[in-house]
């Protein structure tokens, strides 16, 4: 199968205008878990809510599956601020993959989060945030607009990232410990260089019975990888589980 010309273009033929943005949704960012809740959404986009307890202020755009908002965490304190931008998916499950920008850490002012819709039986466990001390070289599991399966990655001692992503070979692929930041290209047909698709994601690690660790981000797609004029940047996670004497039992929040 051709992932390339045929993944993507799926979730953009269903248009998010029918799904409702609304609701909860169980959040992890930089390790931390909390909820975000959108009380409300107008015909203009506007959307009503909080987050972690903070009020927004925010934008939903079902055109393009895209959530931007501002976390106020103190109304009096501009530099408390964050500003948040997510792509919203739904294959079984609801969810939004991201990253949000913090003026008040310069080291390390994009990170990655990620959002599950809540549902009646949804488990909420509180993960322990942990500062991670380096990438984990090998397979993660992994999730690109839905789209999920196992992915490899050797982080080197140069910076370079190889492996593979959901099976494709990775091109170009390097990683900062400064920024805690990765990026790398895909190319779904080796064939055809519109079906390159560029990822961006930010590390981040946390506690959960086991220590986890999570590149959130988003990744562009060309005209043959589902991208369109409009519609060219989506949501991706990935997720692996650090090997420790004590293993823990359950599972990771996601």
């Amino acid at each position: 199968m051709n992932l390339g010309k045929y993944i993507f273009v799926l979730a953009l033929i269903v248009s998010c205008v029918s799904c409702t943005i609304v609701g909860n949704w169980w959040v992890t960012a930089n390790g931390y878990s909390g909820e975000l809740a959108i009380t409300s959404v107008d015909t203009s986009g506007n959307l009503v809510g909080t987050f972690f307890g903070n009020p927004l202020k925010g934008f939903w755009s079902a055109h393009e599956n895209k959530i931007t908002f501002i976390r106020v965490i103190d109304v009096n304190s501009p530099t408390s601020w964050q500003t948040y931008i997510g792509y919203y998916h739904s294959r079984g499950s609801e969810e939004i993959f991201g990253y949000f920008e913090a003026f008040g850490t310069p080291a390390f002012n994009r990170i990655g989060w990620s959002a599950w819709k809540e549902t009646p039986d949804s488990l909420q466990l509180v993960g322990t945030p942990q500062t991670p001390t380096s990438f984990l070289s090998g397979t993660w599991t992994s999730n690109a607009n839905g789209f999920t399966g196992s992915s490899n990655f050797a982080f080197l001692s140069n910076g370079n990232i190889v492996g593979n992503f959901l099976g494709h070979t990775i091109y170009g692929g390097f990683w900062d410990q400064n920024s805690r930041s990765v990026m790398f290209v895909i190319e779904t047909n080796t064939n055809d260089v519109t079906t390159q698709q560029l990822y961006r994601g930010y590390l981040t690690q946390y506690a959960l019975g086991a220590s986890y660790q999570n590149i959130d981000g988003y990744f562009v797609g060309l005209s043959g990888s589902g991208g369109t004029a409009d519609v060219t940047e989506f949501g991706w996670q990935a997720s692996i589980q650090i090997p420790s004497v004590t293993t823990g039992t359950l599972p990771p929040i996601h």
